[in-house]
């Protein structure tokens, strides 16, 4: 069984564990955003297919319930509708997670990415008690990603060389984390 739950309230949005019948709304917010997320991410180059979405879900639920790695869709409550995604994935230490996350375009500036962010960092702690940190990784050139780790409370903690993987990376990373110690 699953240390996360299915779905976390969030204010403005829901974090919902997606399920593969939820496939399709969850590739129409891919597709509607597809040209900003193929600038900024990896899994991004080659444009998501229905059948390689579906196979990409079934294996989160085994993955979710084996606490390896915990995917959520980010929904608006009163239209139900996907505006992003964010996960919490095993870091490369042990006692340390890494959240990644995007929002559909049309939808980004309000605050949901940081939302999910901060929703995420809390239910680690509060679920997971073997964790300590909690990272965010991006290109340094990736302005609106830096922004939510502010905002979400993150602080940078190191800058680092990386892989050009999509079109809109530099080369450069920046690292931020919070401690469950210093976690508001």
């Amino acid at each position: 069984m699953a240390s996360l739950p299915d779905s976390i309230p969030a204010g403005v949005i829901e974090l919902c564990r997606p399920r593969p019948e939820t496939v399709d709304d969850v590739l129409e917010a891919i597709e509607s955003s597809y040209p900003e997320l193929h600038h900024w991410l990896s899994w991004a180059q080659i444009e998501p297919t229905r059948e390689w979405l579906l196979g990409v879900l079934e294996e989160d639920q085994v993955n979710f319930e084996a606490d390896k790695h915990w995917p959520f869709t980010l929904r608006e409550p009163e239209k139900g509708s996907v505006v992003g995604c964010a996960a919490l994935h095993t870091g490369p230490e042990v006692g340390t997670l890494i959240i990644g996350y995007w929002v559909r375009t049309e939808c980004t500036g309000r605050g949901y990415a940081s939302t999910a962010v901060r929703a995420l960092t809390d239910a680690a702690f509060k679920f997971l008690p073997e964790i300590e940190r909690i990272c965010i990784d991006m290109d340094q050139a990736n302005s609106a990603s830096v922004a939510v780790a502010r905002r979400a409370g993150y602080q940078l903690v190191g800058e680092v060389d990386r892989d050009v993987l999509a079109p809109g990376h530099s080369g450069r990373g920046l690292l931020w984390a919070t401690e469950r110690s210093s976690w508001k």
